[in-house]
């Protein structure tokens, strides 16, 4: 069945058609000789589709990147990134390892120790 959509969600015409395809493709109709699992994924693209031509905002997300969900390209970088890393976190966070990095230093300046011929350390030679 195709629905002639003008572009707009939640149309009476959605509903009435969703629910005639439920009842005749829920697998609890199925006959007993079916193949339960292509069945069962029917009824969940229908779902799927009803879920998105009822719903506006997947209804824009369908017609603007093609998918309910959104963009997929957006969708893969808030997974990469954790929910620190926006807006005005960036600027606390690249402060917070600038901080650590002028303290690395100083903590590895501070700890390079030169020595003598002798064996004798340059900064306890002078404090005896």
């Amino acid at each position: 069945m195709r629905l002639e959509n003008s572009g707009v969600c939640c149309t009476p015409e959605v509903k009435k058609a969703y629910r005639k395809l439920a009842v005749k493709w829920h697998p609890d109709k199925a006959p007993s000789d079916a193949d339960m699992d292509k069945v069962r994924a029917r009824f969940e693209n229908l779902v799927k589709a009803y879920d998105t031509l009822s719903n506006e905002d997947k209804f824009d997300n369908w017609v603007k990147y093609g998918n309910p969900e959104g963009s997929l390209a957006t969708k893969a970088i808030e997974i990469a990134l954790p929910d620190v890393i926006s807006g005005e976190n960036v600027i606390i966070l690249v402060f917070i390892g600038v901080v650590f990095l002028i303290l690395a230093l100083l903590t590895w300046k501070r700890g390079k120790s030169v020595y003598l011929e002798n064996g004798i350390k340059i900064s306890s030679k002078y404090s005896m």
